[in-house]
């Protein structure tokens, strides 16, 4: 081995310079020092947390997925667990709990080779999941005036839907269970039925249907006279009943016979007399 030496004299200092050849050498993760060795760990990283799908619905599942630089696998957890949840191996499948902004966290541990990455999160939004009215029914299908018909219809989430009349005049909805629908005049009943959600779903798009209000049947009953016969030129009393309650109108069928003159029934000549009994109805 080379040395460097200094030389003294009386005279003079000399300084005389061995120069060697610079060795440059990587430094070893273990550096032996002595008896003992050192282990330097290397750092890491996590890349970009994905979640899949980027949107969720609450009871649906998503894929979280992140790489390490050390290639050591990716735990994952929850940081808001009110709102979701992560199962699976590492926690990689995220459930959805409730609504609101789901916060997942990825984690790398570390080994005796690396030390932990800095943890990464990454946030996924919660919505409240869909839901539609389907059919809407009446029984009977046909209504009148007065009349009431049953309306029905479900939702896919299957809370309970709610009824009304767009057509107030035409129909209103009452009933224990607001599902009776009555008829109020003639004209086209309208009904709308919403669901207005609830903590998991959202409300539904309303939806409406049509009903046609009618007028009520009548019949006339028996048409009968006091007295009970007829004679020409004795007038009698005719009288009827209409099943609405509305006044019943006379008219005769054989004018050359009898005449009729509001509920006075007189014959003019001898043969057979025809009244005719008319209630024209109303706007019921």
């Amino acid at each position: 081995m080379k040395m460097l030496r200094l030389l003294f004299t009386t005279r003079c200092v000399c300084l005389l310079v061995s120069l060697l050849p610079v060795v440059t050498e990587a430094v070893p993760a273990s550096v032996a020092q002595g008896s003992q060795v050192l282990a330097v760990k290397r750092n890491q990283t996590i890349g970009v947390v994905t979640i899949t799908p980027t949107t969720l619905t609450i009871g649906l599942i998503a894929k979280a997925e992140a790489t390490a630089t050390s290639e050591l696998p990716v735990s994952f957890s929850s940081s808001t667990p009110a709102i979701c949840a992560t199962s699976g191996m590492n926690g990689s499948f995220v459930s959805a709990i409730a609504t609101g902004t789901c916060t997942v966290v990825a984690n790398q541990a570390g080994n005796a080779n690396y030390n932990a990455a800095p943890q990464k999160t990454n946030n996924v939004t919660i919505g409240k999941v869909d839901q539609a009215i389907g059919t809407i029914t009446f029984e009977p299908i046909t209504l009148n005036v007065a009349g009431t018909s049953i309306v029905v219809a479900n939702s896919t989430a299957n809370l309970p839907v709610s009824f009304s009349s767009t057509t107030p005049a035409i129909c209103t909805i009452g009933g224990p269970d607001g599902d009776t629908v009555t008829g109020v005049s003639v004209g086209n009943c309208i009904v709308a039925a919403t669901q207005p959600g609830n903590n998991t779903y959202s409300a539904a798009p309303r939806k409406t249907k049509t009903i046609s209000i009618t007028k009520l049947p009548q019949t006339v009953g028996t048409i009968s006279f006091s007295p009970t016969t007829l004679a020409v030129g004795r007038p009698n009393i005719v009288s009827a009943t209409a099943t609405s309650g509305l006044p019943v109108t006379f008219t005769s069928g054989t004018p050359n016979i009898c005449a009729v003159n509001g509920g006075t029934v007189t014959n003019i000549s001898v043969g057979a007399c025809m009244i005719i009994a008319i209630q024209s109805g109303n706007t019921q």
